[in-house]
């Protein structure tokens, strides 16, 4: 692995060890990522700002508990629903790779629903860095006892609210407003305005960039 010039060890990632559909899919090159990337750049965190919200979170009561998924969000550029749609069979920890084909959302009435994606190159794989890889671990042995579910044939879900069903991309966005209230009275560094889940991902391609 080679470090980005930020020297963050979350964004332990370059285009010199990972193929490109790591990044977007099988018909997206190294020079398309980039451009993309650098149109998301001030959407996204400084080195200083994540670990700033990463020391607050890992010494707050409540937060602490979701540090995983900022770590996993931060490391990867997933979508949160593609997240909450991760099952123990898109998960290979002996080779370091998330495998990304479907997402999760809340179903019209009730219930869950799986969206594949709408191009191919929403099928892809991503590397995991050893902090992604350690959250990922923590993130299965910590989670409560599932309960029996099949979403479209898809089962063993990773994140899991308290009864043991998957969460959904709007559980994560009332997580990350009561966590941008709270950083706001007592973090020690400014953040941008309006940070959710997204903005992790748009931090992603910033650094992915920088990392050439």
């Amino acid at each position: 692995k080679e470090q980005t010039k930020t020297g963050n060890p979350i964004f332990l990632i370059t285009h010199h060890n990972i193929p490109d559909t790591v990044y977007g899919g099988s018909d997206w090159g190294a020079e398309q990522v980039r451009q993309a990337a650098f149109r998301m750049q001030r959407r996204g965190y400084r080195e200083e700002q994540v670990d700033a919200l990463l020391g607050f979170m890992r010494s707050d009561a409540v937060y602490h508990r979701y540090i995983d998924e900022v770590v996993i969000l931060l490391g990867t550029g997933l979508r949160i629903s593609e997240m909450c749609g991760l099952t123990e069979a898109d998960i290979d920890l002996t080779n370091r790779v998330i495998f990304v084909d479907h997402q999760l959302a809340r179903a019209v009435g009730g219930g869950y629903r799986v969206d594949e994606p709408k191009t191919e190159s929403g099928r892809r794989y991503i590397y995991m860095t050893d902090e992604v890889m350690a959250a990922f671990e923590h993130v299965m042995a910590s989670r409560p006892k599932a309960k029996p579910l099949s979403v479209d044939g898809r089962t063993g879900f990773i994140f899991l609210n308290r009864d043991g069903l998957p969460r959904v991309g709007g559980d994560y966005d009332r997580v990350f407003r009561g966590l941008r209230g709270k950083y706001a009275k007592k973090g020690k560094m400014e953040l941008p305005d309006g940070m959710t889940p997204h903005t992790l991902r748009h931090t992603f391609c910033t650094e992915m960039a920088k990392a050439g």
